[in-house]
């Protein structure tokens, strides 16, 4: 019977070591499925109808942003979809950018409290603040 050659011994070994690898890496904090609560302008709180709350944002680990936009009209509660890309940049900032190029957000600052997650201006001028909930 012949001896394995070294290769084919350290082929096995490598390939012992590459299954051993989790899989697992922990995701994004921003990734999952959240829901509009409060929006702030200039410090006030704006009010949001029925439809509104109903917003989702879903922040997927592959940097694919998808938005479920609802709005109340005559007959009810109207549904408009977009999506686009987002890259956290560094110190709790991220960029969003729509693929139909209505909006841009470059440098968003985010902060992640239990279930929930605020954007806010990442210049600190307070001009707006959004508040979501984690439901996925």
């Amino acid at each position: 019977m012949k001896k394995p050659t070294p290769l084919i011994a350290l082929v096995a070994v490598f390939i012992i070591v590459l299954s051993c690898t989790p899989d697992n890496v922990a995701p994004h904090p921003m990734v999952g499925l959240w829901q509009i609560q409060k929006i702030f302008q200039q410090g006030e709180e704006l009010p949001l109808d029925d439809c509104a709350l109903l917003t989702t944002s879903e922040f997927r680990s592959d940097g694919v942003f998808l938005e479920r936009r609802f709005s109340m009209r005559v007959l009810g509660c109207s549904l408009a979809n977009d999506n686009g890309i987002w890259t956290d940049t560094g110190e709790n900032r991220v960029r969003i950018a729509y693929d139909n190029g209505n909006a841009d957000f470059q440098n968003i600052k985010f902060t992640i409290e239990g279930s929930n997650m605020t954007f806010s201006d990442g210049d600190g001028s307070e001009t707006f603040a959004v508040i979501l909930k984690r439901i996925d």
